[in-house]
């Protein structure tokens, strides 16, 4: 009897990790009823005083991968795991403010548009939108608690 009601624990354990599980999937797929697409992380950065120090940290610590970038600054980008798995990728660069922090970068459609809705929603721009090369619009805000986030429209052309 003791090992039916182990196996019956496990089941109903099981079946509440898939209801939770199902749940979740869900929510990742949800839109906003306005029709509207919900904007995600894509992207962090982390500044380092010392890159090739931080570099080998995060490889022992999480065994991420390091690419130095071919840009106009001292930037790594960072591979933290396989693509198909949750997750995001990003960036290490050189510190160049003691307060400088880490930051997510967000996908959205239409930068110039977000700008307005940032403002709009209270909070301020600090590094006006540029461009990112090769890769899309960039730029930088402050939320109304002070964190500081990015937000990114992808243009291939952007120069």
């Amino acid at each position: 009897m003791r090992g039916l009601h182990k196996t019956l624990i496990v089941t109903d354990l099981e079946s509440i990790v898939l209801r939770l599980c199902d749940r979740l999937y869900a929510e990742l797929r949800w839109v906003d009823p306005k029709g509207d697409r919900m904007n995600r992380p894509i992207h962090f950065e982390i500044p380092a005083e010392k890159p090739e120090r931080a570099i080998e940290f995060y490889k022992k610590v999480f065994g991420w991968k390091f690419e130095k970038w071919d840009g106009p600054m001292e930037y790594w980008v960072v591979r933290t795991g396989d693509d198909g798995v949750p997750g995001i990728n990003g960036g290490l660069m050189t510190r160049r403010d003691p307060a400088q922090p880490c930051v997510n970068t967000m996908d959205v459609a239409d930068l110039d548009a977000t700008i307005k809705v940032v403002e709009g929603a209270g909070g301020q721009c600090v590094v006006p939108k540029m461009p990112v090369q090769g890769v899309g619009w960039l730029a930088y805000f402050k939320d109304t608690e002070g964190h500081i986030f990015g937000a990114m429209q992808p243009d291939a052309a952007a120069k």
